[in-house]
């Protein structure tokens, strides 16, 4: 399956989330950055790979057994529960398929 993270991050005012630059922030990106870093239970040349896509705009083709890996390391960054949220809605198995 094609998981997509190529969105901005949404605020609570339904506008896009800004870096300190005034650029909307990817979430693709975001993700890649920390795709980078010591990935627990993801294989670091499967993280790496999925990193350079992500960074790319690219969908990454992944199976549910590490959709299931990316949702775990995706829950234990130290994000707030605004960006943790759609990152995990984007992970929803049910929703993919």
């Amino acid at each position: 399956m094609k998981v997509d993270f190529n969105k901005f991050y949404m605020g609570v005012d339904g506008e896009a989330l800004k870096d300190p630059k005034d650029e909307k922030i990817n979430m693709g990106k975001n993700l890649s950055n920390h795709l980078c870093g010591a990935t627990a239970g993801i294989e670091p040349a499967k993280a790496m790979d999925w990193a350079r896509q992500l960074y790319k705009g690219e969908p990454i083709e992944i199976d549910k057994t590490d959709l299931k890996k990316l949702t775990e390391f995706i829950k234990t960054l130290q994000i707030g529960n605004l960006v943790l949220d759609q990152l995990l809605s984007i992970c929803d198995i049910e929703e993919i398929e």
